[in-house]
């Protein structure tokens, strides 16, 4: 006894999508090449040596987090003084 309507479904198969054949391998070398890509051109941007460690670049990344902070902390202060001194007025 068949359910119905779900005999009318295609059947999966392996390495196919939408009955079009797929070549996984590519489609994971794509995506490592694109991260790669990535990865480097993120390097670039910042203006460190492409030969970073995952370590030096999650050191660098820290470092300058906690000066953006910083940055921030001290502009939120800025911000604060005008605005007490404005009010004051």
């Amino acid at each position: 006894m068949a359910m119905s309507g779900l005999s009318a479904l295609p059947r999966v198969r392996p390495g196919q999508l939408f009955g079009i054949k797929v070549n996984y391998n590519a489609r994971l070398t794509w995506l490592v090449l694109a991260h790669q890509t990535l990865d480097n051109m993120a390097l670039i941007a910042y203006g460190w040596p492409a030969d970073l460690s995952d370590e030096d670049v999650l050191a660098w990344l820290a470092e300058l987090n906690s000066e953006q902070a910083a940055m921030a902390r001290h502009q939120n202060v800025l911000t604060l003084s005008l605005l007490c001194y404005l009010l004051s007025k």
